[in-house]
């Protein structure tokens, strides 16, 4: 597995059909026609999960990495991240 940086990240070019590098730990960038989106993938109790993180460069490889890594420790931790993202975006529209 690739290991990220910016320069690798702007390089990435797209192709007829969209594609996804991953750095390893489900954290992955997925190249479309029209832009560039950071991922986290994971499965919890048997389910495959897909948490957009957001869009590159608005959200930077580090900004990326640092949300990943917050949601890898809810993951080990026994929570179910997908549910804590959720949530937040759920408070977030209420205020």
């Amino acid at each position: 597995m690739q290991k990220f940086t910016d320069k690798y990240i702007s390089n990435l070019k797209p192709k007829v059909k969209r594609y996804e590098v991953n750095e390893g730990d489900g954290f992955s960038i997925r190249i479309n026609k029209t832009e560039k989106s950071w991922y986290y993938n994971f499965r919890f109790e048997g389910k495959m999960y897909r948490i957009h993180l957001g869009i590159y460069p608005a959200m930077s490889l580090s900004e990326a990495r640092q949300e990943h890594r917050r949601l890898w420790r809810i993951r080990k931790q026994g929570t179910n991240p997908a549910r804590e993202s959720r949530d937040a975006r759920n408070a977030a529209t209420v205020e």
